[in-house]
């Protein structure tokens, strides 16, 4: 356990990364929703298909009962922004699993502390790593407890920043969500 003092999801996942030692990282939320249970196979998947980052998605739903209904339209429709955006499929941009080589971090430009890490991690393994990205078809359990996260405030964050991303504008759209 490494022990981040300031505040932010894509925060914590960056001082992870950094205090990492293994050659391959595996991410997942705790809360219980991803099947840590499967990370050989995609270890696995990683391997075998010779990639450096891989997505799991959660999309669609195996278990239309795992997500909440105004959480399943938000992870469509921010998936599908992403897809149009960049002229890539993506069939879940916000999944918070992923399994990935460290060494393609030196590769990946990953600015933000906030809840929009999730969809720039897998934006910047796409852009910047080609065919070394793909995604993985997983299951997704029902969360256990509350979310934390305030679903349309974060929606319009993440699209917001896609946007940045998309035009170039990162450190602009980074300054104005910060403010009070």
């Amino acid at each position: 356990v490494v022990l981040e003092k300031r505040r932010g999801y894509g925060r914590a996942f960056k001082t992870g990364f950094e205090n990492a030692t293994g050659d391959v990282i595996a991410t997942t939320d705790g809360d219980g929703t991803y099947p840590i249970e499967l990370l050989e196979g995609v270890m696995d998947f990683l391997v075998r298909k010779d990639l450096d980052f891989v997505s799991c998605s959660r999309l669609p739903l195996q278990d239309s009962a795992s997500m909440r209904l105004r959480n399943l339209i938000g992870n469509v429709l921010m998936t599908a922004a992403a897809s149009v955006l960049w002229l890539h499929y993506f069939s879940d941009v916000l999944s918070g699993m992923w399994v990935f080589r460290k060494t393609c971090l030196a590769r990946l430009n990953l600015r933000s502390d906030s809840w929009n890490f999730s969809e720039e991690i897998k934006i910047e393994a796409y852009t910047k790593l080609g065919r070394g990205f793909s995604e993985y078809k997983i299951p997704y359990r029902e969360r256990l407890g509350e979310t934390k996260l305030v679903p349309w405030k974060v929606g319009i964050q993440n699209i917001s920043y896609m946007m940045a991303m998309r035009t170039g504008t990162v450190s602009v759209v980074r300054g104005l969500l910060k403010r009070p």
